[in-house]
């Protein structure tokens, strides 16, 4: 009943834009003509006047104001669709860092470790596991997930 929320949000909003349509179609003809009876008891004569801008204004501008208000709905509907196909393809991403994430901050690498090519050997490898480093021209301390110092000097291996 409650699955798939996102395409029941746009068919109650097609669904809905119909009936408005409908029932602003049937108000402009109620309410954009108006008949009154004159005369005595006996002998009273209909009398029916047109009245333009309810007529009009039921018959174009309520089916207008309806679109907008279904197309509002059915973009929600279709956002909801997504999240739910968004959730449905990192449910196994999310259970995995989920899983890593109730280790202690202190134990665990950081979630970002740059990749580095040695230039004598030509391969590619990790950053190491460490908070901080310090460059070797300046000697300032910089943080595990940079690549570079401030002056410009590439971080060494370590």
């Amino acid at each position: 009943m409650f699955n798939n929320a996102g395409k029941k949000i746009q068919l109650i909003a097609k669904i809905m834009f119909w009936v408005c349509v409908a029932a602003y179609v049937i108000c402009g003809f109620k309410f954009g003509f108006t008949t009154y009876y004159t005369g005595g008891r006996y002998s009273s004569t209909k009398h029916t006047e047109f009245n333009g801008a309810i007529f009009f204004g039921c018959l174009v501008l309520g089916p207008v104001v309806s679109y907008i208000a279904a197309l509002v709905t059915i973009a929600f509907g279709q956002l909801v669709e997504n999240s739910q196909t968004i959730a449905d393809s990192t449910a196994g991403v999310s259970s995995a860092s989920s899983a890593a994430s109730s280790v202690s901050s202190e134990d665990s690498e950081p979630a970002y470790r740059p990749l580095f090519k040695d230039e004598t050997t030509s391969k590619v490898y990790r950053a190491p596991v460490s908070t901080v480093w310090t460059c070797s021209s300046c000697g300032k301390t910089n943080p595990g997930y940079s690549n570079g110092c401030s002056c410009g000097q590439i971080r060494s291996k370590n």
